[in-house]
């Protein structure tokens, strides 16, 4: 397949007005490209549908989805979604525990969270994990002899 370069070599012209919308452009949202006021417009209308809670907080719309026995998605929404009651135990508990965090922003949830991320990923935040357990150990165990 030709480059731009060589499609331009051979004699034909380029329509400046087409490489504005090549793929590259901002208008598909390729790159390091601010998105188009279109794009920022498709995520403001966000599927509000789905979530198992939709929890009312003094900083916006916090929807909760879940799957299965795992907390799967929290979201910020638009308020004009709605508040929903929680309509399983997990997305109860999730709830409770934001309310709680909001509260006390020390507070550390405890919820089982969908696994996400390549192995690569996963391994790499597993040992991040361990080495802020190691440190926060250290911290106790200095601070208590």
């Amino acid at each position: 397949m030709p480059t731009r370069l060589g499609t331009a070599a051979r004699g034909k012209q380029r329509n400046p007005r087409r490489h504005l919308t090549s793929s590259r452009s901002p208008a598909r949202g390729a790159g390091n490209v601010a998105p188009t006021q279109s794009q920022r417009d498709r995520v403001g209308q966000s599927n509000v549908t789905g979530f198992q809670a939709k929890l009312d907080t003094p900083f916006g719309l916090v929807g909760v989805r879940t799957e299965g026995a795992v907390l799967a998605e929290i979201v910020y929404l638009p308020r004009s979604a709605g508040a929903l009651a929680p309509t399983n135990t997990l997305a109860a508990r999730a709830c409770a525990q934001i309310e709680r965090y909001l509260a006390d922003p020390s507070y550390r949830f405890k919820l089982p969270l969908k696994v996400i991320g390549t192995a690569f990923q996963r391994r790499v935040w597993d040992k991040y994990r361990r080495f802020l357990w190691a440190k926060h150990e250290l911290l106790a165990t200095s601070r208590a002899g």
